[in-house]
């Protein structure tokens, strides 16, 4: 075996099995840009040659035959016995003349050092360490950190380790010790921060505790730190805690360290700047040790000129979140309610985003009514994509206005199963009525809403354009990213008015429910029938303009030469088509009302059509050759007055006006689902437009290879490079990194569900005869075509007049291709999805959730649709 002592990039380029979980993440982030000490790091092959001793080797054996309990009972004199061996066992010469040269190139030969152990599992996912192996601070000599070093390597063989390993399955023969040493740090003021909160679990707080002087005062918990919690996403403070602060631990003269009494304890370490820049250092270290994903463990000091980073590991246990009533049951997670809107993988900043914006929404939806715990998540990523918190969402409708699962299933679209809930739970007349005072209270609430939404809408828009319009090149850095912290601050206060407003669809659940009591499985249907046509769906409506911008440009030859023509470039349609062609003024009227949407238009990383109207053309183009759609008013009339003569033959007179209301109150619910939707894009397109220019500028100072990769960094990241917090020139390696795993991410095929952690994959069967495949019917009527499965809007050029389309969901983009198509079938959604809105709005069958329907059907098959009864039938030839 050979040992060597590596610098901090040739430990970052070796492993941890060699360097240990703290040398080797010490040595990442370095090579990710942050400040650490200097030093380097003793590979653990210095321990296995010591260890292999045949004397050490047998203390090693005979210890681990000894029960746990016997180890920790009193202090086991063959544990003292290797500790003293181990000790006492002289360095290899060779080792020596290393460590030597080391500490003389890296200067540190004159230099108090700390010199810290590093084992080989510890710092881990799965294991921490925290606390248990050896550290000794402000060394000095060559001798002493010799002795230092093997201290670290019998710390291993404590009663404490031993146990830690033993309880985490880990052998004694698979770990060993690599030794970090470092230069000492003068700190002023140190600690430790959580890139999330470590006691409630919360995913989007940033916690800092500080103390004066050296951090071990910290991380021993010695004193009452100051503590101070901070949004993870913008930064901003939530509380902070002046602790007592009675002492701190500070480097000792000639060696070691002492506690003295602090006379400063009621002020605070750190000043709120101090408190930011951290924050965002923290932030950082997420998104490149964890990736965004596994949270930080991060020691950390301030020398008076800026933060070294001492230490830093994964976060190995964060408690489990959610309401005590589920608590045994399995937590299930769906892609089933985001695949509509975020079906894809997702770059650094969008995912980013997404989550801060998904999490929030769904915890606004409950304000006022029935507080839940802030702690609780409703989101989170599986392999790059996001999945909701279903059985958490279930529990919570059922106990806050007894809305039941199943129904719950049905509106959010997806394949979980149902929670549990406890009969007696159900039945308890308190909780009872509990639940319907707070409904009543919810309902009240959109009711308000409903009344204010014109005026909330108006005010939204106006503030969007307005900052649409803004120059965003003429800002200085700073005041580019105070721009950005406004818009997505105005973007997170529109969350509540966006959820209130979008909770209005409910009110068609409230419909169904009244026609089951007396029409039992027809209630769906009529339901359908009476929503059809009957509202004004805005993400309808831009697919009906487009059908008559393509009538248009028919009467319109010299732009329709244009367009057909090889030279025409989407991009340049103002340039290219005449000022007097009417076509080019409808065209830009279109733009004006839906420029700010986009092909899966909440990841902001996609082009807005006003940007990029190239997907717009290609359906104008797919329009032409159609025959102009005949109004079928006649025979949505006919059936109309159909389902209410079976409504009056079966529901009560006095009940039949209250369900006329419904339907009305439905079709207005509906609308405004789709145009908040609509809305909290609109406020999206300037924070792209704040982003786009942040690109441009660090392409242009070759910190990004292109402005599209501003996408890929995480906001802390960008943050801190326009306010000259880093230098930046890591991004380039971290963004190649990130573009690599997105890529192989992109291949894996996304679980339906995930139970727990272990992802499940559905697959529908045939339940009529061997053909017929069951979904849920959300908009009414049969059909049959040619099925073209279709995987994103961009391959709807394939989709041909009169075919079934089969998506996997569908976003607001997807909506021109719903007018060429005779039916639509989907793997998932839900009855409130934005596809079966608009597919009832357009009278178009449409039956959604069917798992596995890729794998099912071909492209060619022969289908049946019946919407009526949420059927699928592949026709034989």
């Amino acid at each position: 075996m050979t040992s060597e002592l590596l610098t901090w990039q040739q430990a970052f380029n070796s492993s941890s099995e060699e360097c240990g979980g703290k040398g080797w993440n010490l040595a990442r982030l370095h090579h990710y840009g942050f400040a650490i000490p200097k030093g380097g790091v003793i590979t653990a092959g210095l321990y296995r040659i010591i260890a292999g001793s045949e004397n050490i080797h047998n203390l090693i054996g005979r210890i681990d035959a000894l029960p746990t309990n016997e180890l920790m009972a009193t202090e086991n004199p063959l544990l003292t016995k290797l500790h003293a061996a181990i000790v006492a066992t002289p360095l290899p010469v060779i080792f020596e003349q290393t460590l030597t040269e080391f500490l003389d190139r890296e200067q540190l030969a004159d230099r108090p050092v700390a010199v810290r152990s590093s084992a080989t599992q510890e710092d881990s996912g799965e294991a921490s360490f925290a606390g248990i192996h050896d550290t000794t601070l402000n060394i000095h000599g060559h001798d002493d950190i010799e002795q230092a070093i093997l201290r670290c390597f019998a710390s291993l063989w404590s009663s404490r380790a031993i146990a830690y390993r033993r309880k985490m399955k880990i052998s004694s023969y698979q770990i060993a010790c690599a030794v970090v040493i470092t230069e000492m740090v003068n700190a002023e003021s140190a600690g430790i921060a959580f890139s999330c909160d470590p006691v409630n679990g919360r995913h989007d707080v940033i916690t800092i505790n500080a103390n004066y002087g050296l951090g071990e005062s910290v991380v021993s918990g010695t004193v009452e730190p100051d503590q101070y919690r901070l949004n993870r996403f913008s930064k901003t403070e939530i509380d902070s805690q002046i602790g007592q602060k009675q002492q701190r631990c500070q480097a000792k003269p000639g060696g070691g360290i002492e506690w003295v009494k602090n006379t400063d304890s009621h002020q605070a370490c750190l000043n709120e700047c101090q408190i930011q820049l951290l924050a965002r250092i923290c932030d950082r270290v997420f998104h490149a040790l964890g990736r965004g994903e596994q949270h930080q463990d991060i020691e950390w000091a301030f020398d008076g000129n800026g933060f070294i980073l001492l230490q830093a590991r994964p976060v190995t246990a964060l408690p489990k979140i959610t309401c005590a009533e589920i608590r045994n049951q399995p937590e299930i997670w769906s892609n089933g309610n985001f695949r509509d809107a975020v079906p894809m993988v997702m770059s650094r900043l969008v995912s980013e985003f997404s989550d801060h914006q998904i999490n929030n929404i769904l915890h606004r939806n409950f304000d006022g009514f029935y507080p839940i715990d802030p702690a609780l998540r409703f989101a989170r990523q599986f392999q790059g994509r996001f999945y909701c918190n279903v059985s958490l969402m279930q529990w919570l409708w059922f106990d806050s206005v007894e809305f039941p699962p199943d129904k719950m299933n049905i509106s959010m679209g997806g394949h979980q199963p149902l929670l549990r809930i406890d009969e007696e739970y159900k039945k308890g007349l308190g909780r009872k009525m509990r639940r319907i005072w707070r409904g009543l209270k919810f309902f009240r609430m959109i009711g308000r809403y409903r009344k204010q939404a014109d005026a909330i809408i108006k005010s939204e828009t106006e503030f969007a354009e307005q900052y649409r319009q803004l120059d965003y090149h003429a800002l200085s850095d700073q005041e580019l990213v105070d721009t950005l912290q406004l818009l997505n601050n105005h973007l997170t206060d529109y969350n509540r008015a966006f959820i209130m407003l979008t909770s209005q669809s409910g009110v068609l659940f409230m419909l169904i429910q009244t026609l089951e009591k007396y029409l039992g499985e027809r209630a769906y249907a009529i339901a359908n029938t009476l929503m059809t046509g009957c509202a004004d769906i805005t993400s309808a409506n831009h697919g009906y303009q487009l059908q008559s911008l393509a009538q248009q440009l028919k009467n319109d030859p010299q732009a329709l030469q244009i367009i057909n023509g090889r030279e025409f470039q989407s991009r340049e349609w103002r340039a290219q088509l005449p000022e007097h062609s009417p076509f080019k003024k409808a065209f830009a009227n279109y733009l004006t009302q839906y420029g700010h949407r986009a092909v899966y238009e909440i990841d902001m990383s996609r082009p807005r059509w006003r940007e990029e109207p190239g997907y717009l053309f290609n359906c104008i183009k797919g329009y032409l050759a159609l025959p102009e759609i005949q109004s079928n008013a006649a025979i949505r009339t006919q059936e109309n007055e159909n389902v209410w003569r079976e409504i009056r033959q079966h529901v009560p007179f006095y009940l039949q006006g209250y369900i006329r209301t419904q339907v009305a109150t439905a079709a207005h619910g509906s609308e405004l689902k789709e145009l908040s939707k609509s809305t909290f894009v609109r406020l999206m397109e300037p924070m792209r437009q704040a982003f786009v220019e942040m690109g441009l500028r660090l392409a242009q100072r070759n910190i990004l290879e292109s402005e599209g990769d501003i996408f890929h960094c995480a906001l802390c990241e960008i943050v801190a490079v326009l306010q000259h917090e880093w230098d930046g020139k890591c991004l380039k390696m971290l963004i190649a990194e990130r573009k690599a795993i997105k890529a192989v991410q992109e291949q894996l095929p996304p679980p339906d569900i995930i139970i727990d952690d272990a992802p499940q994959y559905m697959v529908s069967q045939p339940t009529c005869g061997a053909t017929g495949l069951r979904g849920v019917g959300v908009a009414k009527g049969v059909a049959s075509g040619i099925a073209r499965l279709i995987r994103t809007p961009e391959e709807g050029h394939r989709l041909q007049g009169g075919d079934i389309l089969v998506a996997p969901s569908t976003d607001p983009a997807w909506t021109p291709l719903f007018l060429n198509a005779a039916a639509i079938v989907m793997e998932t959604g839900g009855y409130l999805s934005h596809g079966s809105i608009v597919a009832r709005e357009y009278g178009i069958p449409a039956v959604v959730n069917i798992p596995g329907i890729f794998s099912l059907i071909k492209n060619g098959d022969s289908l049946k649709v019946n919407g009526n009864q949420g059927m699928v039938e592949v026709m034989m030839s």
